[in-house]
């Protein structure tokens, strides 16, 4: 009779543990890796980026000549990098795959738009700065889509952003 309650009970559990696994959630474990472990890591190089591209643009702007060295010395050739890093990111589920390539899009769009800023200013192009500037506009929209998709599919996974303080 022990032995009997013995199995019954291991058998309990054992099916405890089956169901448990039956609940869990790939999309949640992935999109927690890749918040977590990947995207946030990238985060400082994107920061570095945009903070040295509005050191010498907006208030910041000198003239030319600085917004071109800083551009195609510092910008581009971390920009780069930084979309390799992106682009090597292989996340495992389809619903984290379809946020991650607007993030991936909208990096390339501003990159392009730092490419066309530069032709802009070595052929004193003003309708090249036009549509670099519309090219940064698309950038900003697709970077906020990717914000909304991913906080939709945070939401919709039970996970949250913590904010930094």
């Amino acid at each position: 009779m022990l032995k009997r309650n013995f199995i019954i009970t291991l058998g309990t559990v054992l099916a405890l543990f089956l169901l448990a696994g039956c609940f869990s959630d790939p999309v949640q474990d992935d999109l927690e890796d890749y918040v977590n472990n990947q995207i946030m890591p990238l985060a400082e190089e994107e920061e570095e980026i945009v903070a040295l591209y509005e050191s010498v643009t907006g208030v910041n702007y000198t003239d030319d000549f600085i917004l071109y060295d800083t551009i195609e010395l510092d910008i581009i050739p971390k920009y780069q990098t930084f979309i390799n890093d992106l682009e090597a990111i292989r996340p495992a589920t389809s619903e984290v795959r379809e946020v991650h390539e607007t993030y991936i899009q909208a990096s390339n769009v501003q990159y392009n738009a730092m490419v066309m800023i530069l032709e802009a200013i070595e052929f004193q192009d003003q309708g090249m700065i036009i549509d670099a500037n519309e090219k940064l506009d698309e950038a900003r929209t697709l970077f906020r889509q990717f914000q909304y998709d991913l906080e939709d599919l945070l939401d919709e996974h039970n996970l949250e952003l913590e904010e930094d303080e």
